[in-house]
């Protein structure tokens, strides 16, 4: 190990830790960022769902180095133009969108589009339009959608599953996982569809730093963190590794999953990690669809920088 004074790195987790976040966790327990050229400590803070404050507003506040965002975060940071704040992508988690619409009380998006369906809503940004968007796409009325916003606590899809919602957005690994373990029969609409329907939805998760900070991350450990965070990942999806991965998520995850429902969790999102050289790797071809789609929908009304908006740099 260098006996370089280890460089501090503070990243905000968009959630409580899950199998988003294997890589990640696995870094830390094999002391792959310690052992980084230069030597890392990162610190993975997890929200406080009682009081949350956005990954992308820690960074933003200077609470946090790192943000594990949705790209259109980074989007509207760069649409709104904050002095001192400019979020870029450094890393992609997901390669494939892992994330879906569901319900249980519909069997078409479109059906959503009738008085009374009501959505539970995160207050993501584009989130509500690209439903309302969706819906049109299959023939109902997205004006007609009622919209319930996310109080903070974390239950929207539980209250989905007990009929007190129609519908929200989950990440199909983990919450798909458990729907699937309790036998509750789910309607899954994918957000980015096929043959040119739904949305050409960008990366979700990516883990963004703020490149307009004055006293930011340096170059050289942005570089040491992801190479340590994609060998992370790389060991997570190691067939021969699942049962020391299953038994720190056992560890980590703080909620009393069981080890079959961890097992499955992980064995489903390693398809979305990627293959082999391309985990963590961005195409600027799916930024700008993504941009131009927010565009034509008068989401986005400001010229944005698209090439800003995320880099590969770091990765190698």
């Amino acid at each position: 190990m260098s006996s370089t004074k280890p460089i501090p790195l503070r990243i905000a987790l968009d959630w409580t830790p899950n199998t988003l976040h294997t890589g990640l966790l696995l870094a830390l327990s094999q002391n792959l960022y310690a052992s980084s050229n230069p030597p890392l400590t990162v610190t993975l803070i997890s929200p406080d769902l009682s009081n949350y404050v956005t990954p992308a507003k820690q960074v933003e506040q200077g609470t946090a180095d790192l943000a594990i965002v949705p790209s259109e975060s980074v989007i509207a940071y760069a649409e709104s133009a904050k002095p001192g704040v400019k979020l870029q992508a450094i890393y992609a988690i997901c390669q494939k969108d892992a994330s879906a619409i569901v319900s249980t009380t519909v069997k078409t998006i479109g059906e959503l589009g009738r008085e009374g369906k009501k959505y539970g809503s995160y207050n993501a940004r584009y989130e509500d339009s690209t439903i309302r968007a969706l819906i049109q796409q299959d023939g109902g009325e997205g004006s007609k959608l009622g919209i319930e916003k996310d109080t903070g606590k974390g239950d929207l899809f539980e209250r989905v599953k007990q009929g007190e919602l129609d519908a929200t957005w989950i990440f199909l690994p983990w919450e798909g996982v458990e729907a699937e373990l309790e036998g509750k029969e789910l309607s899954v609409f994918p957000v980015s569809g096929s043959e040119g329907k739904g949305v050409p939805y960008g990366y979700s998760p990516v883990i963004a730093r703020n490149a307009a900070a004055k006293a930011g991350v340096s170059e050289e450990a942005l570089r040491a963190f992801c190479k340590a965070t994609r060998k992370g990942y790389e060991i997570a999806m190691q067939a021969e590794r699942e049962k020391g991965v299953v038994g720190l998520l056992s560890e980590k995850c703080g909620e009393n999953r069981s080890r079959d429902f961890l097992t499955r969790s992980q064995q489903s999102v390693n398809q979305y990690y990627g293959g082999e050289g391309e985990l963590g790797s961005m195409r600027k071809e799916r930024w700008e669809e993504w941009v131009a789609w927010l565009r034509e929908q008068d989401l986005v009304k400001a010229d944005i920088d698209v090439d800003g908006l995320w880099t590969n740099n770091y990765l190698g």
